[in-house]
């Protein structure tokens, strides 16, 4: 399945916030499914950006492994 960060806009309403108006910005791309995503002394490394990673994190700038190869 495939995540999605999106982008909305809020409102204070008393003392809750309202949500409304979600827009894609771009597909979420976990570590494990990035170009980048090594290992190194048994770890899971970002090559990119030279430190560990956990699995199901992210970052911003991601490239997928399918566009690299």
């Amino acid at each position: 399945m495939k995540e999605y960060i999106v982008e909305y806009e809020t409102d204070q309403v008393g003392k809750g916030t309202v949500f409304y108006g979600g827009k894609i910005k771009r597909e979420l791309i976990r570590c494990k499914d990035c170009y980048f995503c090594g290992t190194f002394q048994r770890k899971n490394w970002c090559t990119k950006y030279e430190h560990s990673v956990k699995q199901d994190g992210f970052c911003a700038w991601p490239e997928p492994k399918e566009q690299k190869q």
